[in-house]
């Protein structure tokens, strides 16, 4: 019970023990946490009746050096590097596996998975990646250089990254956790290798949650296309 912050450190909890997790909104957009108070009854109803499917969102795993989250090297929205409060900017060099991709002059860089396209990426102008589909999404935090954009690789890759910066350090984030990071560090992202199970009520749906938490496509000329 919680917001949607509360639901991404629920991963922590389950790590790949493969228990489902089920969210009961208390916060404010409920986007992961999308049931709401007053559906606690019925919810409870279909959990024991067994009227419920299970969702399996992929998760994004980072290796490095003194990895200060090496108890727990995942996320389910995104890893973030991100500039200091004391940098003007960072430079972040990209590799898809061996071959140089590009370097990001820009406040950040967010690899997001589906599941977190929704979340930071999206509101960086990263593009909603439905949460079924085998992907990674590096999204560029206020680029420096216009002609910059988002890109979506496939789940089979590894992104590498490494950061310059003036102050010589830069923020990493997994989801709700940060830490300080100095420039020495390299960062490898892939795929996680197991996923989080995550119930799903039988009137609930991603898409209506997209259109309801998100106003998607809020016009007063769309409601009389609804069937």
């Amino acid at each position: 019970m919680g917001g949607d912050g509360t639901f991404l450190d629920s991963a922590m909890r389950v790590k790949n023990y493969g228990i489902p997790v089920l969210g009961i909104n208390s916060g404010r957009l409920g986007f992961l946490a999308n049931i709401a108070q007053e559906e606690i009854p019925q919810a409870i109803h279909w959990l024991c009746a067994g009227e419920f499917d299970v969702e399996q969102r992929a998760l994004v795993k980072f290796e490095m050096e003194d990895n200060p989250f090496a108890e727990f090297n995942y996320a389910l929205n995104e890893i973030s590097i991100l500039k200091t409060e004391r940098s003007s900017l960072l430079k972040v060099h990209a590799y898809i596996g061996e071959e140089y991709l590009t370097t990001y002059w820009a406040d950040g860089v967010i690899v997001a998975t589906p599941t977190g396209s929704t979340a930071y990426s999206l509101s960086c102008g990263g593009p909603i990646v439905a949460f079924g589909c085998d992907n990674l999404i590096i999204t560029p935090v206020s680029p420096h250089n216009l002609n910059m954009r988002p890109l979506i690789l496939p789940g089979n890759v590894q992104i590498r990254l490494k950061v310059e910066s003036r102050s010589g350090d830069f923020m990493l984030s997994a989801d709700s956790r940060m830490q300080r990071m100095s420039d020495n560090h390299e960062l490898f992202i892939s795929s996680g290798d197991f996923k989080m199970n995550v119930v799903k009520m039988p009137d609930h749906s991603y898409y209506e949650t997209l259109r309801n938490k998100l106003n998607w496509g809020e016009d007063k000329r769309n409601k009389k296309d609804k069937s």
